[in-house]
């Protein structure tokens, strides 16, 4: 039975809940085991402060290290207590997103920001916030295995685990194997949430150090149950149903589905002899090296729903009873390189550093009727070089040549000056970049479209300081020929230039006695309202109060955190192609949420309690991520990550 006012009567979601918690518990009992395996002879760990740094440091590198040529830009494990409370998938940083109300739905950023790579993805960014790439793998540096287990839960919505295991076979063999998954039911109906993404990847290296191999492993695997929204927003804001999952929605029974699945294997061969050492990160290789890189994908997306879906969508162009569409995407790259890799001189600046590159892709595409194959080499080069009072001079410049993409490039030079107490600098940055294929060409049973659009064009130029406290950011961009998604959710680009205009303030300070509080504000104006759309104003911080008991042996931690953003007309989201889009009916209103959270840490366990959004509907409940999409409730979560090594 559905009611015109949007009430419908009670019908509970159920059947993955009891699903998740039988595979959560199975991981946690496996991993246990092996943990519980390596913890003779843990070394005694240091609970007298909260520091980032343990007894036993454990370091990693990533993509981005490698590819920047340099092994010993390190990373360190952050096991400190501050900040544990926020949930990080793929080791992002603390940034901007608006969310529905089940975490692993749909997102949206809210920092715009310019990449400088040339994607040809099958997936909207909706959900590209929770897919494991190449630059997300970690290689740690260890000589005894190591493992980490984390878990969360948000009472009543969904559920988190995640799971590290790294082991070193002989002096040059690391294995990692990571396994995340996160389901649940969610707050209102047909809203659930099901993901599963497993990393196998390793470092090898032959017995002079000459030559490294690093095979990759990635599966991605989301399914997102799509509503469309609540059908009558009142309902909510006057909170007239306080069951979630008793309000009306539009979409009972569509679905989104993503499967991804990468393989890499990339291998380099330094051309003079090297030393021998029992790290990478504290003796890492030096000189010319060749390297070679040769990676499959295969990306899926299906979309579907069933008659009782039909009211949400004007158009039926294949079948009125029924929807299933699907994309896909196959990507071959090769790729050759020359590059040096250097330490850091006496004076510990880096000398000069260079790369060459060229790099070839093969394309297979299609959606629900139509397929398409094409091609395009990639040349690129790159240096960084020291200039006069420690200032480094760097840049790095693409070209496209090719079937789609043909034409293509960016362009990034910067100026900074590092040292052991700040960074500051200056950044320019061109592109020219072809749309997403998929933005030109498609064919599903709700839209279509063929178009060939023109080439976007974006400018950047950037500065910033920064400190041990203290972040200084402002940034000036233009767009030419800006391809966005119009209010009938159709593809569009825009007819004049424009620009935005941002600016980022952040402070993090630890003060005697045990006090410590971020903050970071962020501006953004937007000159062209017409064609993209964020929040003026937006804040997230917090505050905190650590103190030890029993001895030190027990440290915990209490705080409050704030995430605010202005009002504004936010995009709408179209769950048939996962994309957003312009919408001039609902402005969202300002949103304030507060998060109160204790936390405990135990040698090295740590665990956490959070009462997050505990304002909800205090003044009033208007609290959205896109219209009709309600943002999250007041919930109760407790999160535990615990590590071993021996």
């Amino acid at each position: 039975f559905q009611a015109e006012d949007g009430i419908r009567d009670l019908v509970r979601s159920r059947g993955l809940g009891d699903v998740y918690k039988r595979q959560i518990y199975l991981f946690l009992i496996l991993s246990s085991s092996v943990a519980l395996a390596q913890t003779q002879n843990m070394d005694v760990d240091d609970n007298t402060k909260d520091s980032i740094h343990e007894s036993r440091k454990i370091t990693y590198f990533t993509e981005k290290s490698i590819d920047f040529n340099r092994f010993n830009d390190s990373l360190t494990l952050d096991t400190a207590l501050s900040f544990f409370q926020h949930y990080f998938p793929k080791q992002n940083k603390y940034d901007f997103f608006t969310e529905n109300a089940v975490y692993g739905s749909f997102s949206k950023k809210l920092l715009l920001e310019i990449n400088d790579d040339f994607p040809i993805q099958a997936y909207s960014k909706a959900y590209q916030r929770y897919l494991y790439g190449f630059d997300d793998v970690a290689y740690y540096d260890l000589k005894s295995p190591f493992s980490e287990m984390y878990y969360k839960t948000v009472f009543g919505s969904y559920e988190v685990f995640n799971t590290k295991l790294y082991q070193n076979i002989g002096k040059n063999i690391n294995l990692g194997f990571q396994y995340h998954t996160l389901g649940g039911p969610g707050n209102y109906l047909n809203q659930s949430v099901r993901h599963n993404n497993f990393v196998f990847n390793a470092l090898i290296r032959s017995r002079n150090q000459r030559y490294l191999l690093m095979p990759i492993f990635i599966h991605n695997q989301i399914k997102a149950s799509e509503n469309g929204g609540i059908r009558n927003d009142s309902i909510f804001e006057n909170n007239i149903e306080s069951n979630r999952d008793a309000i009306g929605v539009w979409l009972p029974s569509a679905q989104n589905e993503f499967i991804q699945n990468k393989f890499r294997v990339k291998q380099y061969f330094f051309l003079r002899k090297q030393s021998l050492p029992d790290s990478m990160i504290t003796a890492p290789p030096k000189g010319i090296a060749v390297s070679h890189s040769f990676s499959f994908e295969n990306n899926k997306r299906m979309y579907s729903s069933t008659a009782q879906d039909s009211l949400f969508y004007d158009n039926f162009y294949i079948n009125p009873v029924s929807t299933f569409d699907s994309l896909r995407l196959q990507t071959l790259h090769n790729e050759f390189r020359l590059s040096n890799f250097i330490t850091k001189d006496s004076l510990g600046q880096r000398k000069t550093q260079y790369y060459l590159k060229a790099a070839h892709y093969y394309h297979l595409l299609s959606d629900t009727f139509l397929s398409n194959t094409f091609a395009h080499i990639e040349f690129g080069a790159g240096f960084s070089f020291p200039l006069v009072k420690s200032f480094r001079l760097t840049s790095d410049i693409s070209y496209l040549i090719g079937d789609y993409a043909n034409g293509d490039y960016c362009i990034s030079l910067s100026l900074h000056k590092k040292t052991s107490q700040n960074d500051y600098g200056l950044s320019l940055l061109q592109k020219k970049t072809c749309a997403f294929y998929f933005d030109s060409y498609f064919t599903s049973n709700h839209f279509i479209w063929n178009r060939y659009w023109k080439q976007q064009n974006f400018s950047r130029i950037s500065a910033f300081y920064e400190s041990n406290s203290l972040l200084l950011r402002v940034a000036a961009f233009m767009f030419s020929d800006y391809l966005y998604y119009n209010k009938e959710a159709m593809p569009t680009q825009a007819d004049e230039d424009f620009y935005l205009l941002q600016a980022e303030l952040g402070f993090h300070k630890k003060f005697p006695k045990a006090w410590e509080t971020k903050h970071r504000l962020l501006y953004q104006e937007s000159l062209a309202a017409d064609y993209l759309r964020l929040p003026q104003l937006q804040y997230k911080g917090g505050i905190s109060y650590s103190f030890h008991l029993f001895d030190r042996a027990l440290y915990m931690q209490s705080g409050l955190d704030l995430h605010y953003f202005s009002a504004y007309y936010a995009d709408a989201y179209m769950p048939a192609t996962a994309v957003f889009y312009l919408q001039d009916e609902k402005k969202i209103d300002h949103q304030v949420f507060v998060d109160v959270y204790l936390a405990f840490k135990i040698k090295r366990a740590r665990l956490f309690v959070k009462y997050a959004h505990a304002n909800a509907g205090l003044f009033g409940y208007n609290y959205y991520a896109a219209p009709h999409y309600p943002m999250r409730d007041a919930s109760i979560s407790l999160g535990l990550s615990w590590l071993f090594y021996d």
